[in-house]
């Protein structure tokens, strides 16, 4: 017989798309075989291309998202769709990477390395907030409303990986390695205090705020880079018994230090009330001069500085455990968590049926992550035992309801064994 190298998890290498787990170093779940199909142990060498992008959220919706990010008028219906789903805190995250990997046997270990680009984004955001500005803040007149707590990160980054893999005995394999980082573009906002009054006829605001905003030099392009960092990936594969599996990992757990960001920061009482034009035809005559960021700033009582940041990049921990039934029917479940990004542990359950020895289709649900509920589907093909090709989507419920739902990602991945 044959032996085929399609293992039963070639989607969950690329993970839940809920969690935005595009950028995950999975490669070693290639070696999770179904044993109705596979006489032989043995973890194949392999160079593998992938690529994936998603976004989801809590509140935001697909058709709200779509408007923002494509340009068109967001109309009252968009935002009602939105309002009807907040939370006093509110989430939403976005994910791209891209990168080539592979394995190389040295003897008794593995050699594994990839070069990968990746962008991430997250923001936690209140209803509050949501409403000002999508809404404005007449509605809000002779009221205080809380614009906080707010988080937002962005950045892009490229890394080198290189690590080790081993089996120390028949049932237990190892790993880990390092990425070296190359920290580019960088943006955050944090605002841990913020109350908003609205005067009742309009004629002042008050704030009482803690902004914390930071950003790189945004005239380098987008290739340019002020971060070096490094991170630290663990995992391990027991072998629970012939038919089932427990997969443990701690990921990216590190750090990038960015250089000369311009930082803004406060924490103050401001009063806005607007300010006297004497002819709106001489607005150019130093408007521009008076109202600028840096004026802007000096009022409201941020200091202006140039800023070293350290930043400690989301870190997944994952558990997962694999079940085979018979030659048709596998099974999946796990939970994993991404720290420091502003979203909530992610439990999910993935089906795999095995249309043929050589293709598969994982049906998946989740919770969690960034979003709430989501129904996932994948597809994976093998060719001649040595070629893989596979596609992960959340896409469904963008296709069925996007009024009503959020999330939207896809996933694909070519490899070939050696």
């Amino acid at each position: 017989m044959k032996y085929v190298y399609l293992l039963t998890f070639l989607l969950i290498a690329t993970s839940s798309f809920g969690q935005l787990e595009t950028d995950r170093n999975f490669r070693f779940l290639y070696d999770l075989k179904n044993p109705a199909y596979v006489n032989e142990a043995g973890d194949s060498d392999y160079l593998d291309i992938t690529v994936g992008s998603g976004y989801n959220s809590n509140a935001v919706t697909s058709s709200f998202i779509k408007k923002l990010v494509f340009g068109g008028f967001i109309d009252n219906g968009l935002k009602d769709q939105v309002s009807k789903r907040l939370k006093d805190a509110n989430r939403f995250g976005f994910d791209f990477s891209a990168g080539i990997s592979g394995r190389a046997s040295l003897g008794s270990v593995s050699f594994v390395a990839g070069l990968y680009y990746k962008e991430h984004l997250d923001a936690k955001f209140s209803k509050d907030l949501f409403e000002l500005v999508f809404r404005g803040n007449s509605q809000f007149a002779g009221q205080t409303i809380n614009i906080a707590p707010l988080k937002y990160r962005y950045f892009d980054s490229q890394s080198l990986y290189v690590g080790l893999e081993k089996d120390l005995n028949e049932k237990l394999r190892v790993g880990g390695g390092l990425s070296f980082i190359r920290g580019g573009r960088f943006n955050q906002a944090i605002l841990n205090r913020g109350d908003l009054y609205t005067e009742p006829s309009g004629a002042y605001i008050d704030i009482n705020a803690d902004p914390n905003i930071s950003y790189s030099d945004r005239s380098k392009g987008t290739f340019s880079s002020d971060g070096l960092g490094a991170s630290l990936n663990l995992y391990g594969r027991y072998q629970v018994s012939e038919k089932s599996t427990l997969l443990l990992e701690a990921r990216d757990i590190g750090f990038i230090r960015w250089k000369n960001l311009n930082n803004y920061r406060g924490d103050s009482t401001f009063r806005y009330d607007g300010f006297f034009v004497d002819d709106i035809f001489s607005l150019n005559n130093g408007f521009l001069d008076r109202y600028n960021p840096d004026s802007l700033a000096k009022d409201l009582k941020i200091q202006n500085t140039k800023k070293n940041i350290s930043y400690l990049i989301p870190a997944t921990f994952h558990i997962q455990y694999v079940q085979h039934f018979n030659s048709k029917i596998s099974l999946s479940g796990g939970l994993k968590y991404v720290w420091n990004a502003s979203n909530l542990p992610r439990v999910y359950l993935k089906g795999i049926y095995y249309i043929t020895e050589t293709l598969i289709v994982i049906p998946a649900f989740g919770y969690g992550g960034y979003g709430k509920g989501d129904v996932e589907l994948g597809l994976a093909k093998s060719f001649k035992d040595k070629y893989f090709i596979s596609l992960n989507g959340l896409f469904l419920e963008y296709v069925a309801m996007p009024s009503k739902s959020s999330g939207l990602g896809l996933n694909f991945s070519f490899t070939k064994t050696f």
